[in-house]
């Protein structure tokens, strides 16, 4: 039996999908913040005897649960959602050495304000997917899909959480210059953005059906990439200052369809094509 508490961001969640969508050894129970339910709904279609779902209401409005961030760590909202989590569990399980956290980031400390002993699954020394992989003993498997040669349909995600990942314009300027197919830039919720290289997504479902559409997705380090590799879409991640191994995708590893924002001639050759 693994028990996993789904705390984090959506990127995350996408890669805990990824590592038990084809588990059948093992019996799982996933406590996940109800923050992160639509984009299960959207995403996750298979029922699985083994595999429960149990979603917590914690009062998460950001994306993720406060405690794991800096931005919020010290907010009244990371105070609420710690108390609701301990009032969540107070009841589940006495043995909590048993019920695992998504990452080893700041666990020690979490532990002391929850008054419990999770472990967790994955640390910063190895790649979050392998980690999982381990974890779950499943296979990453990576479907041979190839990039189409003829009216390729291109789309970039050039945002992210941090803006720091983001996709300047400069280098999404030089893509499309380069790129002899059909490209669109796909962006969320912005409806005063103009012009017919624009796609507009407002919910899960609507980012999910572009990836679908798409032949190809070009992405900063951020949840568009790891939903493609989870609909085993072609794609390939820009990085702006050094490239995050740790969260590279399986596709991006077996592939190499990864750069630094300084370095994307491999790419643009092959949107010449």
């Amino acid at each position: 039996m693994k028990n996993v508490i789904a705390l984090r961001s959506y990127g995350d969640y996408v890669i805990l999908l990824n590592s038990i969508k084809n588990v059948s050894n093992i019996n799982i129970t996933v406590y996940a913040s109800k923050h992160l339910e639509a984009l299960h709904n959207a995403i996750y279609k298979q029922a699985i005897s083994n595999i429960n779902f149990v979603f917590l209401d914690l009062g998460v409005k950001n994306g993720i649960f406060p405690f794991f961030t800096n931005i919020h760590f010290f907010s009244i909202a990371n105070l609420r959602s710690i108390m609701a989590l301990k009032k969540a569990f107070k009841n589940i399980n006495d043995n909590f050495s048993d019920y695992y956290l998504e990452q080893k980031k700041r666990t020690i400390l979490f532990n002391l304000l929850t008054f419990n002993s999770f472990k967790y699954i994955h640390n910063s020394n190895n790649n979050i997917y392998e980690s999982y992989q381990l974890f779950f003993e499943s296979k990453n498997n990576i479907v041979d899909s190839q990039i189409p040669k003829n009216n390729l349909n291109v789309v970039i995600f050039p945002d992210s959480r941090k803006k720091e990942k983001e996709i300047a314009h400069n280098i999404i300027n030089k893509i499309s210059k380069s790129c002899n197919h059909k490209i669109k830039i796909a962006k969320f919720g912005n409806n005063n953005t103009q012009g017919e290289s624009i796609i507009i997504y407002e919910n899960f479902i609507q980012l999910i059906q572009i990836i679908k559409d798409a032949d190809f997705i070009i992405s900063s380090d951020s949840l568009p990439a790891h939903l493609a590799n989870y609909l085993n879409k072609p794609h390939w991640v820009i990085y702006n200052n050094t490239i995050n191994n740790e969260w590279l995708t399986p596709y991006c590893i077996s592939k190499n369809t990864y750069c630094l924002s300084t370095s994307i001639k491999q790419l643009t050759e092959i949107l010449k094509n």
